[in-house]
């Protein structure tokens, strides 16, 4: 059940997934748009619940709670991880390429990132990695190591440092584990300090490393994360930057398509049309 403003009227979408979804980790987009006039559901990046019609979101000083409701039966009974909100209707493609990616917080439009990767039992707040710094409160939360296929790092340009996760509900002192790389990228340059990792890309294309955790007794099996360095220029993500890409730019020119906006700054202008033109003919 997918509600937005007033479920009473306009704002509710109805769904029952295909298959059953007990075990097993999923990735729910809900879409909301007002200027097309839409509620969308996509799972794991497929479409499978739409409807023309909604109502707009009145804004309030509200609670946001996450995996609970206002009594014991509507709280949600499993493993949470990644949850994010955005103040803009994101694109099937937006939504595909960030569904296994762990975000920066400052992604256009993104309003709320709550990652929830922090470690103990102990742990009283759920730190928001968005500009809102909208932090939350645990309440009566179980620790469990996360096997949320989240494994991508996403890095346009420029070094990009992001978090290693880590955490075993056994540990009596989680936070007090070491890291080690076992398998750095092919391209690019990675520095380790702590669960911080710094990579600064060399070219384009998807750098698989693995690193391990350990308490100093016990080792994890090595976890995966692949490096993704984007084409610059290629918004149809096809891999070569050609005709197909100049003509996305020339055809949302001046709107705020995002699968047209080569440069993500909100709008389809001269820069994204020039960054095409400059990288005409890479990956081809």
């Amino acid at each position: 059940m997918f509600d937005f403003g007033n479920w009473t009227t306009q704002g509710r979408l109805s769904y029952t997934p295909t298959e059953n979804l007990i075990g097993t980790w999923q990735h729910f987009a809900c879409v909301v748009s007002q200027s097309g006039n839409y509620m969308r559901i996509y799972r794991n990046g497929v479409l499978e619940a739409q409807k023309t019609g909604m109502t707009p979101f009145t804004p309030g000083n509200f609670t946001l709670g996450i995996g609970f409701g206002n009594s014991g039966p509507e709280g949600f009974h499993g493993f949470i991880d990644e949850v994010r909100i955005w103040n803009r209707a994101r694109s099937q493609r937006e939504i595909q390429r960030d569904m296994h990616a762990v975000l920066q917080g400052n992604e256009r439009g993104l309003i709320g990132y709550w990652r929830l990767d922090e470690w103990g039992n102990g742990a009283s707040t759920a730190f928001d990695s968005s500009p809102s710094s909208a932090h939350g409160v645990y309440n009566n939360a179980r620790w469990l190591g996360s096997t949320a296929p989240i494994d991508a790092v996403l890095a346009p340009a420029g070094a990009r440092t992001f978090t290693l996760g880590g955490y075993a509900e056994y540990l009596a002192s989680p936070n007090h584990l070491s890291y080690q790389v076992v398998q750095t990228p092919a391209a690019g340059s990675l520095n380790l300090t702590g669960n911080q990792a710094t990579y600064t890309p060399a070219q384009h294309g998807v750098y698989p490393m693995r690193y391990r955790v350990t308490d100093g007794v016990v080792s994890s099996h090595s976890a995966p994360v692949r490096l993704v360095v984007p084409l610059q220029g290629d918004v149809d993500g096809s891999g070569c930057v050609d005709d197909a890409d100049l003509l996305a730019v020339l055809f949302a020119f001046g709107t705020s398509d995002p699968d047209a906006d080569a440069n993500g700054d909100g709008i389809v202008d001269d820069a994204d049309l020039l960054t095409v033109l400059f990288n005409f003919g890479s990956g081809c």
